[in-house]
This record gives structure tokens, sequence and C-alpha cells, in this order.
């Protein structure tokens, strides 16, 4: 639906090019939810669409890149006859953008195709599952292995063809009594599955749960209160920093993402032992601690502000960031303000969502007022 409606959307706004690549984003979803036949419709889209623009590339992908994925598409279908004519397409394309990389290398002239591994991976790995089709071990891992360089050099462009890859690939090496190369496919493939996991519930920039994250570990303490058969308590923080948007427009949105880092690891330290914290989304994040008394909780706020003001603004932090000495308005220095809600007898996550509605409330009120504080519910 929401592809749908971003091509509705292109459509009235007159933007075919956008249009292509919306197509084209649909399609990668489609070869990782191994729908195949749906990804080669919208590749298809996607080719009518750059055709009748006369072009040969679209921001995200040129044309070898398409037809690679066509063949992908087709081979994965069994669809040997078109695989083959995509790929014959995708390796006069190659042939074109390399001899033109000799001929602007030797002139010095930097190409927009100067890197083509994401379309010599998809042409390697289509050729090799059809001499795997044809049961022509010795050319398929040839073409696998060639596959297998591509793919190092691509850094993560083809994650989603990642996991089909090392599967044929498995496959292959059983089948040809290679059990150590079949071990090492398996191993390669269940790490890069566990730094998915991670990924999913981790926000990058802090290293911390993410909102998804932090919706598990709710799910996670659910099933523990059901299985204990008795609710437990809990007090949450709503956390919004102050300040931080003249700390992005001042210093710069580097210097932004490592207040958001130093913010974090000041919440990761005032919570480790007695809960989590999730950045929620932004500059606002969630602190979740085993306990609904008052009075720890408000030690808690008060630690947090104890350690941001040591840290004067992060000052020294960003002058060793930038090379060079800042200037700090004393007034407009980084802090937060933080709303806080407690339950004695939480029971499910529901009950969590409750308390968060709350203290998002509780913050707010303190936001609209002197900022800077925190204030219990």
């Amino acid at each position: 639906a929401f592809y749908n409606r971003a091509i509705e959307r292109f459509y009235e706004l007159r933007l075919p090019e956008d249009i292509a690549e919306v197509y084209y984003n649909l399609a990668l979803n489609n070869i990782m939810q191994e729908r195949y036949a749906k990804a080669e419709q919208n590749l298809q889209m996607t080719m009518k669409v750059i055709s009748n623009l006369h072009m040969n590339s679209l921001r995200v992908c040129n044309l070898s890149k398409l037809y690679g994925l066509l063949a992908l598409s087709c081979i994965l279908q069994k669809d040997r006859f078109n695989c083959e004519r995509y790929l014959l397409s995708c390796r006069q394309f190659l042939n074109y953008i390399i001899e033109k990389e000799k001929e602007n290398a030797s002139k010095e002239i930097i190409h927009d195709y100067a890197q083509c591994d994401d379309d010599m991976f998809l042409y390697s790995f289509s050729e090799g599952l059809l001499h795997m089709m044809d049961r022509e071990d010795e050319k398929a891992f040839e073409s696998m292995e060639q596959a297998e360089q591509f793919l190092r050099n691509a850094e993560g462009n083809q994650f989603f063809a990642y996991r089909i890859f090392r599967e044929s690939r498995m496959k292959l090496f059983r089948r040809m009594g290679c059990m150590d190369l079949y071990q090492q496919e398996k191993e390669l493939l269940e790490d890069r599955e566990r730094q998915d996991q991670a990924a999913a519930v981790t926000d990058a920039l802090t290293g911390i749960y993410n909102r998804a994250g932090m919706y598990e570990a709710l799910r996670n303490l659910e099933f523990e209160i059901q299985q204990n058969g008795c609710p437990r308590e809990a007090g949450l923080m709503f956390i919004d920093l102050d300040n931080f948007k003249h700390y992005n427009d001042t210093y710069g949105h580097d210097v932004g993402d490592l207040i958001l880092k130093e913010m974090a690891q000041i919440f990761v330290e005032v919570s480790k032992g007695r809960g989590f914290v999730s950045r929620y989304g932004g500059d606002e994040f969630i602190i979740i601690v085993n306990t609904s008394d008052k009075a720890a909780l408000e030690e808690l706020a008060k630690e947090i502000y104890r350690k941001i003001g040591n840290a004067n603004g992060f000052q020294g932090q960003i002058e060793n960031y930038l090379g060079h000495e800042v200037e700090m308005d004393s007034k407009r220095l980084i802090t937060c303000s933080i709303g806080i809600a407690a339950d004695s007898k939480v029971q499910n996550e529901e009950d969590f969502n409750k308390m968060i509605r709350r203290a998002d409330d509780r913050m707010y009120s303190v936001k609209t007022g002197t900022k800077g504080h925190y204030s219990f519910i």
C-alpha cells in the first residue's frame, strides 16, 4: 500500500524517474521475499519507464544492473530462456562500460560507472545458477567464486540477495562433496543473520535499543510476568533533549550525532543494573527501570542532571572532534526534560504503553515550561 501511494503521488507530481525507482525498490523487496515473478514484473516496469525517458540509468542503478536483476529473477523461476536473454543484454552493457573505463582511464576521466561490482555480481551469480541447472558444477563453482569476489567489493549493496547467494553456494558445495566449504558458507550465513537481527533492534548511531528493540524487550518482560503469574513494578522516564537544535545549527549535524551518543551513554550509565534505555526517535529517549518507588526514580533523574552538568555542554568532546576551540553559550547548554511515570502492578505491554503516554504528557508539560528538569506524574 505504501509503494502504491508513492507511485500515485509521483504520478500526480509528474516525476516518472521517481516512479521507476519505486518499482525498482519493490523488486528488491520481492526478491528478498522470494516472490521472483513479481520482482520480474516490477523490474520490467522500471525498464519501461527509463526506456520511455531515453535514459541509461536511474539514481540508484544503471541498465546493466537492471538486466542482471532480471536475469536473476528469471533463473530463480527456472526460466532459462529469459535468463540467458537478459544475461546477454547485461554483458553487452557491461562491455560498453568496461571499454569506456579503459578509454577514460587513459584520459584521466572518472566515469559514473567506475564501480560495476554490483552488476558483475548479479551477472556471475545468475550465470552460476544456470550452470547449476545444467549440473555443470565446475563451471558453476568458477562463476560462484567470481560472484563472491564481486560481492565483497559491492560493500553491502547486494543485501537483498545475500541469503539466496549463500544458500545456493551451500547447495553447490554439498553436491560437489566440498563439506568444508559448505560449513564455511553456513557459518557466514548464520553470522549475517545474527547481525541482521541485532541491527533490527539496535539504534545504529548510539548502540542502544531502537524503538523496535524496546518493544521486543517489553514483550520479553510480559512473557516473564505471565510465567511468574504475578505483576511487577516499573518506572518509566520519557526524555527529550533541550537545546539540541542549537548544537546542530551551530556546530553541525556531526556534532549533533556526537551529542546524541554522549547523552545516550549517560542514560546507559544511570540505568545499568536497574533496567534499560532506548532511543525512541530523534532526540527522544525512554528509560525503563525495575522500580516504581518515587524517591528512587527522582534520584535517578537527579543523577542524570548531575552527569549532564559535569559534562559542561560536552565542550571538551566537541573541541576534540572539531580540532579547535569553541565558545559555548552557558544559557544554551545541552540538557533534557524528563517526564516520569510509575506502576506497581504492570501486567502486559499495554500497561507499558499507558506509562509511555503518561510520561510523554508529563514531559511535554515540562518542555512547555522552564525545560531542563523532571516532573513525576
